[in-house]
């Protein structure tokens, strides 16, 4: 997006805010501009088309919405809509003159707590993003749900059509030799991959998956405030489009942070998601989502030669972007590995780490059992992760052999491979301990034994699994 346009070119200025601004800072996004000024920031969309007379209506509409949706996303930062007038020839913040345009206003943040910025620096690991994925899964839960044809994404035709859009544009906004083919070997894995889904698209519209969400959800639109990170920056033209399956908004993050090349930190936000929220069959539609923002960024990409004068350099990301769909679209046949046997703990770590070297789902099963109330039943959850193209990592620590008959018979039926690890650890390490109920070599399972405290058990353990 161009700079500031020249009717607000006098923002930059401190003398332009209510307040006291010492040294401000732009930052632009794909939608708009955050102006940090001092104690306050403020987010000012893109620019309108020239002579439109519903500009003023539609862009106070848009702030007052993205002012409603931040307070529930990032109460930290007491979003309101403020309106820009112009006076004595020049943009101001409030007071008085002639409206030309809305913002939000923020709290201020530090610029470099920004999502995009600390994964740039490395100043994030992880799991630290599994809190953003238990957070996001909270809000979830409390937004609206859709009524009953009251918004897009009501049934699987209308999922198709959009993704048939998404396909589309990317297919128009192309010009770069090599790549149109690539886009429809994409569009025709998705389509095949949409009507596997189809059902699960309708129960999870039925079952209230369908609300109320930010929008955009990208790694640059996301801000750590103290301890937590918060979602910010949305200001999407279309609102309707803020109505979708929740599995989209995960989608969006987790593909962006992917394609930043960081897909440790997308695993931990998903597994954070699932494990607070047990929408486990998201997993059946989440690569879907994934695939289609990678097919839209990669249209995006191709179409903006001044984001990346260079082509051939352009050319290698959008076939990138494009492999990474193709990745979630058809992924290698996934299996289930429980890791158990040991303390507790040393099953955990072992099970992150081990989930980390597969790209697998996270679940664990030890105090819950395949039934416990208030908890997603194991068994189902699994069938959800393997059905989405997932491995499942399953920490059952604690398990008992029938416990593990249960998993092990969903393997099966799903026509995929499963393991059993069996942790051993030294007695002085595990005295005391809770163990499961010991693995017997007719479990029908590979069974895999390692010593639960060896740094190099999860390399050894998915080493093994891959060959």
């Amino acid at each position: 997006m161009p700079g500031l346009p020249s009717q607000l070119g006098n923002l930059l200025s401190p003398r332009a805010y209510p307040h006291a601004v010492g040294n401000g800072e732009v930052l632009e996004t794909a939608r708009s501009w955050v102006l940090m000024a001092g104690e306050f920031a403020y987010l000012i969309g893109n620019p309108p088309a020239a002579g439109d007379p519903e500009f003023l209506g539609s862009r106070r509409r848009r702030c007052d919405d993205e002012s409603r949706l931040g307070r529930r996303y990032a109460p930290e930062l007491s979003p309101a809509t403020v309106q820009i007038v112009a006076r004595d020839g020049a943009a101001h913040v409030d007071g008085p003159g002639s409206p030309i345009d809305f913002a939000v206003r923020l709290r201020g943040y530090d610029p470099r707590q920004v999502l995009d910025r600390l994964l740039q620096v490395r100043a994030i690991e992880p799991h630290e993003l599994a809190a953003l994925g238990r957070d996001l899964a909270v809000i979830h839960a409390q937004a609206p749900a859709a009524a009953h044809g009251s918004a897009p994404w009501t049934d699987w035709t209308d999922v198709r059509s959009r993704f048939a859009r998404t396909v589309g544009r990317a297919l128009g906004d192309t010009p770069l030799p090599g790549l149109r083919s690539r886009l429809r070997d994409v569009g025709d894995a998705l389509h095949e991959r949409l009507g596997h889904a189809a059902p699960w698209i309708h129960s999870r519209r039925e079952a209230g998956s369908v609300r109320e969400c930010h929008g955009e959800l990208l790694a640059e639109h996301v801000v750590r405030v103290g301890a937590r990170f918060v979602a910010v920056n949305a200001l999407r033209e279309a609102l309707q489009d803020r109505w979708t399956d929740v599995a989209a908004e995960i989608g969006s993050l987790t593909s962006d942070l992917t394609g930043r090349g960081r897909p440790l930190h997308a695993q931990e936000l998903r597994d954070g998601y699932l494990a607070e929220s047990g929408d486990y069959s998201l997993c059946r539609v989440l690569p879907l989502h994934e695939a289609g923002h990678c097919v839209a960024r990669a249209g995006r990409l191709a179409a903006l030669p001044h984001l990346q004068p260079d082509e051939a350099a352009r050319h290698a990301e959008c076939s990138r972007l494009l492999q990474g769909a193709m990745t979630v679209l058809q992924p290698p046949v996934p299996c289930v590995v429980l890791v158990c046997g040991a303390a507790t703990p040393g099953a955990r770590w072992l099970t992150r780490l081990v989930a980390g070297r597969l790209g697998g789902v996270r679940l664990e099963a030890n105090e819950y059992g395949p039934v416990a109330p208030g908890r997603p039943q194991i068994a189902p959850a699994v069938e959800h992760v393997l059905a989405g193209g997932y491995t499942a990592v399953v920490d059952a620590g604690r398990s008992q052999r029938a416990q593990r008959a249960v998993l092990l018979a969903r393997a099966r039926e799903a026509g995929t491979r499963a393991y059993l690890v069996e942790c051993r650890g030294r007695a002085s390490a595990l005295a005391g301990a809770h163990r499961a109920e010991p693995v017997r070599d007719d479990e029908l399972a590979e069974i895999i034994r390692v010593d639960a405290l060896d740094p190099q058990a999860p390399d050894s353990i998915a080493r093994r699994i891959r060959r």
